[in-house]
């Protein structure tokens, strides 16, 4: 008599499903804790943007649509941190994926900005000095007449006043003359600032009341600082621009997460 040996079990063996790499709360925690810094630091270029555009000296000195741009790319920020913060809280995908668009956008600004300033940043101190040197521009031929016309006002006031006056500014007759001019606020501004004396030619008497103020015109000197300070500015845009698209990476992951609907399902009751 033969004896069967027992059925071979042919049960097989599931295979758990592969865990996502980092959870869903924990990348909604990080991608809002990101998002509340670039609130805040949105906020500070809001305010200092309306700041600059009313700052009787900034205004002066690089005009104020620098100001009202500043003001406006920090309000842009906001409103798109906004979708992103409230896509994070809510897992909406649809807020998310508008937040990835507009950082993008404002990643490849940054990036392209950052790129141009280090680019070209030996080209716009070419480009001050070469207009200094031809008086091609109006306003430095403009300049040239006005700050002769200053020079020889301090002159005749320390002459009137036996030295007592140690700035133009402090001369009687000065706000009459020469206060409302942008011109005055702009020189008066660079000579403080960048130890310059002139323009594009050094003057013997400016605003600093002293001679040998600087060695240099304020034109030149200004463009070196620009230049001097365009990689560190190219560099944190570069910088920037690169936080942002990682940022856009998260955001995207987030998106498509394969607990995202399970998790949001959660938040929304």
């Amino acid at each position: 008599m033969m004896i069967e040996s027992p059925p071979q079990s042919t049960s097989t063996v599931v295979k758990k499903p592969r865990s996502p790499l980092i959870s869903v709360l924990t990348l909604r925690n990080i991608i809002l804790g990101v998002n509340s810094i670039i609130l805040l630091l949105s906020i500070i270029i809001m305010g200092y943007g309306g700041y600059a555009a009313e700052n009787r000296e900034i205004v002066a000195s690089i005009g104020k649509y620098p100001g009202v741009l500043a003001a406006l790319c920090g309000a842009f920020i906001f409103l798109v941190t906004i979708f992103g913060c409230f896509g994070a809280a809510k897992l909406n995908r649809c807020l998310l994926i508008t937040y990835a668009v507009f950082m993008f956008l404002l990643a490849i600004i940054l990036i392209a900005m950052g790129g141009t300033l280090i680019s070209f940043r030996k080209t716009l101190t070419d480009s001050v000095s070469n207009q200094c040197a031809s008086r091609e521009l109006q306003f430095i031929q403009d300049t040239e007449v006005w700050e002769s016309e200053l020079q020889e006002f301090y002159e005749e006031c320390l002459v009137t006043y036996s030295n007592l006056y140690s700035r133009v500014q402090d001369c009687p007759g000065y706000s009459a003359k020469f206060g409302s001019s942008d011109k005055a606020s702009l020189l008066e501004y660079l000579e403080e600032n960048y130890s310059c004396s002139g323009f594009c030619t050094i003057r013997e008497y400016m605003f600093s009341g002293r001679l040998g103020n600087g060695t240099t015109p304020c034109a030149i000197a200004l463009a070196n600082a620009v230049e001097t300070n365009a990689d560190k500015a190219g560099g944190a845009f570069l910088a920037i621009g690169i936080i942002f698209e990682f940022l856009i990476l998260a955001v995207s992951y987030l998106s498509f997460h394969p607990q995202r609907t399970r998790y949001s399902q959660m938040l929304s009751t």
